[in-house]
């Protein structure tokens, strides 16, 4: 939240203006000029919006989703120690499949990615049925399931 709370700067202007764009296509108009009217206005009404859900939907039930994740990392550390990536990525999702050096994430989209610096596999509670891959130039590629 406080990312969203601090993001400013051109790349934040520019996002800015995409998603602008995206609303007046999408008939938002009023809440496009609003977000370009007043993009500190705009992106702390965000970052506020954002800790009203987290405290009225996550909050809550935080330290046992917290123990949840934990659990779970450490079960897919001691799998993947024991059994290998090979073994252990295909029961993840149907959809990751292992073949040689290749790891496939079956998705709509066809994607290739080196991953000279690793792998991260990330759990989540809100993924229930599919997995879910960021490919970014400025992140190591991840598998989020």
């Amino acid at each position: 939240m406080h990312a969203v709370d601090d993001g400013a700067g051109p790349s934040a202007a520019r996002h800015y203006r995409r998603v602008a764009d995206g609303y007046q296509r999408g008939g938002l108009a009023e809440v496009a000029r609003r977000l370009l009217d007043d993009p500190d206005r705009a992106r702390s009404a965000a970052a506020e919006a954002l800790r009203r859900l987290w405290r009225a939907v996550v909050e809550p039930d935080w330290p046992s989703m917290r123990q949840a994740l934990r659990a779970e990392m450490l079960d897919r550390f001691l799998q993947v120690n024991r059994e290998g990536l090979r073994a252990v990525l295909p029961r993840l999702h149907p959809s990751a499949v292992c073949g040689g050096d290749t790891i496939n994430v079956m998705k709509a989209v066809d994607i290739d990615v080196d991953c000279p610096e690793g792998l991260v596999l990330v759990p989540s509670l809100f993924l229930t049925d599919r997995m879910q891959c960021t490919t970014s130039d400025h992140w190591t590629p991840a598998i989020y399931y």
